[in-house]
Order: structure tokens, then C-alpha cells, then sequence
């Protein structure tokens, strides 16, 4: 069996525990590498750092979870794993072009209602 590369390891950890990690340097810890190198073999592997990789997995969780409309921008923004709600709506926003909260407005309420860890990967 071919042995997972350090690129894919990272992925995987990510996609798994994106809401409970701190960044990369948590990322590369919990893999037993250096932040550089982590950044390094990621990005050769994807054409995308670690860093954002892991933001957009948020982001793209978020999304499903705007959908819901359960809960609050801020209790989602927590839930996903950014550390307050003004930076994940500043990060959101960045990433779609709208805020989080004309997400919730403009998405159709009967939208597909998937799994909420990050599954749909099209930036990849």
C-alpha cells in the first residue's frame, strides 16, 4: 500500500478538524513537521497554502450552515472555527463577494441541506 504524502496527511487533517484547529503551526504540529516545510510540500501538491486551504474549508462549511439559518453569523463563525465573528463575515465576504448575512438572504431556504464538513472542494 503507497504511503499518504505529507500534502495529503495535512488535507485530510484538515477536512476533518478544520473547526478545532489554530492555523498551520497547530496543522504542522499535529503532523510532526515544520510550518515551512508543511507549507512547502502543500503547496507544491495543491497550488494552494495550507492556510487558505484550511480558511475556504471554512468558509465552504459556514455556507451549509448560513443555509440552515439555525443559528447566529456569530455562533456559526465560532462553530467552524474562526476566532470571532467581524473577521470570519471580513473573510467571507472576501471569498463570495457578499456577507454572510446576504448569503443567508439571497440562497434559496429549500437549498440542498448536505453533510456540514466541507465535502465540496471546487476550488480545488
Amino acid at each position: 500500500m503507497e504511503e499518504e504524502s505529507l500534502a495529503m496527511q495535512a488535507k485530510r487533517l484538515i477536512e476533518e478538524e478544520f473547526p478545532y484547529l489554530d492555523g498551520v503551526e497547530d496543522l504542522a504540529d499535529r503532523i510532526a513537521v515544520s510550518k515551512c516545510h508543511l507549507i512547502r510540500c502543500f503547496s507544491r501538491e495543491f497550488g494552494i497554502s495550507p492556510g487558505q486551504y484550511l480558511i475556504r474549508t471554512r468558509v465552504d462549511a459556514a455556507r451549509k450552515y448560513l443555509l440552515e439559518r439555525e443559528y447566529s453569523v456569530e455562533m456559526i463563525a465560532g462553530l467552524v472555527g474562526f476566532s470571532n465573528g467581524n473577521y470570519f463575515c471580513k473573510v467571507f465576504r472576501r471569498l463570495n463577494g457578499i456577507s454572510p448575512g446576504e448569503y443567508r438572504r439571497t440562497s434559496p431556504a429549500s437549498a440542498s441541506r448536505g453533510e456540514i464538513p466541507g465535502e465540496d472542494k471546487t476550488y480545488m
